[in-house]
């Protein structure tokens, strides 16, 4: 009992100081493709200094996360900011991984709340929450356990800030290899 133990913990800590994209033992690598890449996007805002910061940056294929290079969306400093995906049907959710901003200001992501939706204004069910511990990371992956929903909502709750996001990933259940650290 004792080295199984070991073994998870060490499993865990690998993922913290490695910096791991995918957390809770969830692997993208069966995962047949982006969701995200052909679905509509939309932001509660864009930023007027940054015209060319909409939400379909988010979506472009590209994750490395300058800004200065024109390849993140960005929204305007408010209250509760948003961005949301709307994947053309239905779907179990196998994974979320957000790519954050490396040239500066990746705090701002703290937070964030990526939450599955059934319906475009309904709450929806949280799949995960940047905390203090990931946000510092270039990629932040949640799994989501096969949550359904038609709509991915990233958004900042209860405090005025822009959302910045490079890029969003999203991957089905189907196709994809879901390993529990803990049985």
């Amino acid at each position: 009992m004792l080295l199984e133990l070991n073994s998870r913990m060490e499993i865990v800590l690998s993922l913290l100081l490695f910096g791991l994209t995918i957390s809770q033992g969830c692997s993208p690598r069966y995962a047949r493709r982006n969701l995200a890449r052909k679905a509509r996007v939309e932001q509660s805002s864009t930023h007027p200094q940054y015209p060319y910061a909409t939400a379909a940056r988010a979506i472009d294929g590209i994750r490395s996360g300058n800004s200065a290079r024109y390849q993140c969306s960005q929204t305007d400093m408010e209250e509760n900011a948003w961005w949301r995906l709307e994947l053309k049907r239905s779907t179990n959710i196998g994974a979320v991984i957000l790519y954050n901003r490396n040239d500066c200001c990746f705090k701002r992501l703290y937070d964030a709340h990526v939450l599955i939706q059934e319906e475009k204004h309904h709450p929806g069910k949280l799949c995960g929450v940047v905390n203090k511990f990931i946000v510092f990371q270039p990629s932040i992956g949640f799994c989501c356990h096969g949550v359904t929903g038609k709509f991915i909502k990233i958004t900042i709750p209860k405090r005025k800030e822009m959302l910045t996001l490079c890029e969003v990933v999203v991957y089905g259940l189907d196709g994809f290899d879901i390993q529990w650290i803990r049985r």
